[in-house]
């Protein structure tokens, strides 16, 4: 009997983590049965998190943290790079800080190679300087970043990678 209430209970328990966090978007469909969502996370600090689900098995790949703001999904689409099916995510937070004169919003792409039934980092991608950057008033300087949308964020890697 102990067994029991002790399985029910970690089911129900698993259930209200499951169920207080809210897809923000997706799920995408990279292959049959491989899926990727972006969640909301109970965490403060690392708000937002990507997942690859694969037959019924479920990892967090990635997580985005909060700097200034929360992080915002912007866009999310599939490409390939180098014959590789790659997962691209823009995320985006607004900055505010009065007293240092910002208003804007930070930007950073994030890429994540499906290979092998598998979901990883795309170091090559996360790592591009070109693919982070500010857009809006930031001490005085007037910001703009090129790569807002999927379609210029597509040329660009294209035409780089």
């Amino acid at each position: 009997m102990f067994k029991l209430i002790l399985a029910s209970s970690l089911l129900f328990a698993s259930f209200l983590t499951y169920s207080n966090s809210e897809i923000v978007q997706g799920a995408f469909e990279i292959r049959q049965n491989a899926k990727v969502y972006l969640q909301k996370e109970n965490d403060d600090d690392y708000p937002l998190a990507l997942y690859f689900l694969k037959d019924n098995k479920l990892t967090k790949i990635d997580t985005y943290e909060t700097e200034g703001g929360k992080p915002s999904v912007e866009a999310v689409f599939f490409m390939t790079i180098h014959n590789k099916t790659n997962v691209i995510v823009l995320i985006s937070w607004a900055q505010l800080h009065r007293a240092e004169n910002i208003n804007g919003k930070s930007f950073k792409v994030y890429g994540y190679i499906y290979e092998n039934n598998n979901l990883t980092v795309n170091n090559e991608i996360n790592s591009d300087p070109n693919l982070s950057g500010a857009e809006g008033d930031f001490g005085g300087e007037r910001l703009f970043f090129k790569y807002q949308n999927a379609e210029k964020i597509k040329n660009y890697i294209l035409g780089k990678y």
